[in-house]
């Protein structure tokens, strides 16, 4: 008794074995990303480098603004208490896209000009930390989020 074997049924065979594979590979690789994406949204959002508990108000020159993502950026330069050098401070604001909201334009806070910003200090001491509000040399008040009800 001879047994034949059809050509057809090893290549659907095969073809069927081919795409479960390529199925497996596509599905390996979506996972691979959406973990690679994922990874650094969670570790992006933490505000612990900031002592949320203390306000602190600096008036000084705007050095530069940065209207970059993910976070804009404010660098004043401000007088030292003691009459020594100024101080370069940086302050880490919200996306652009948060700040339009909020009224902020990309060219609102040109070189040169007076401010009055108030912030949450880094709590390692160095010049920096999160904005919560700016105030421009004509009084206007602009706050970097609208939950900011506490200054």
């Amino acid at each position: 008794m001879m047994v034949r074997v059809s050509v057809r049924h090893g290549l659907a065979c095969c073809r069927t074995m081919w795409r479960r594979r390529m199925k497996f590979k596509a599905l390996s690789l979506a996972a691979v990303a959406l973990a690679m994406f994922a990874l650094p949204v969670t570790a992006h959002h933490s505000y612990s480098m900031f002592d949320g508990a203390t306000t602190m108000t600096l008036e000084g020159t705007v050095k530069e603004f940065q209207w970059v993502n993910p976070h804009a950026w404010l660098i004043m330069t401000v007088p030292d208490d003691d009459g020594g050098e100024p101080q370069q401070w940086a302050l880490e604001l919200p996306s652009p896209n948060g700040l339009a909201r909020n009224g902020w334009r990309p060219r609102m806070l040109a070189p040169g000009i007076d401010v009055t910003a108030t912030m949450h200090p880094l709590k390692d001491g160095q010049n920096g930390g999160g904005g919560l509000s700016v105030t421009l040399p004509d009084g206007t008040l602009m706050r970097t989020t609208t939950n900011n009800l506490n200054q």
